[in-house]
């Protein structure tokens, strides 16, 4: 049930996405323009599992902080994006300063969010924090690998990846790895 549950929010949150971009059209960057609310949809859809299945002491508590961090990385990385894919004045040194804001962001989200879970009484352990990791980080190899055997509209890239939603659902299975085993299969010491 965890696991299901999990890829069907993750199906449900790209689904919301698409839906989304393909109603305020797909052609060109149309879908940059506007506030997506497939963002937060898919944000409160993955609290709430989390709020069921994390098995947190505090799991009201969990899902409000995993929310408000799913907000505050969206608020950094839309704007270090918007450097990355745009040809915004600036320079090489504001593009470098973007891309590293944005890698860092995205490597440091599902651990940040494994450590408050960890401190609300999660049963958080290394190993499926680790495969958790190693898909979420593969997560856009993927999706373009998907969109390229699909022959997606549009091409096979990262750019693609976000705005076809592919990326989406690998992103949310690898957030929720750790917490998607019970604790009795989970196996391995808590991190």
């Amino acid at each position: 049930m965890r696991r299901t549950s999990l890829i069907a929010v993750g199906l449900l949150a790209a689904a919301a996405w698409r839906l989304e971009v393909q109603w305020h059209g797909w052609d060109g960057l149309t879908w940059i323009t506007y506030f997506h609310w497939a963002i937060p949809l898919g944000a409160l859809l993955f609290s709430g599992w989390l709020h069921r299945f994390a098995g947190a002491r505090r799991p009201a508590l969990l899902a409000v902080a995993a929310f408000a961090l799913a907000g505050a990385v969206f608020l950094i990385e839309i704007n270090a994006l918007a450097v990355v894919y745009s040809r915004m004045p600036g320079g090489e040194a504001r593009f470098t300063a973007a891309l590293v804001i944005h890698l860092g962001v995205f490597a440091a989200y599902p651990i940040a969010l494994w450590w408050i879970a960890r401190g609300l009484g999660a049963p958080v352990r290394w190993r499926p924090c680790l495969a958790g990791l190693a898909l979420y980080l593969a997560a856009f190899p993927i999706a373009i690998g998907l969109l390229a055997a699909v022959g997606h509209i549009g091409g096979a890239d990262a750019l693609h990846a976000i705005k076809s939603g592919f990326v989406i659902p690998w992103l949310v299975v690898g957030l929720g790895w750790p917490f998607a085993a019970p604790p009795d299969e989970a196996g391995g010491a808590r991190a």
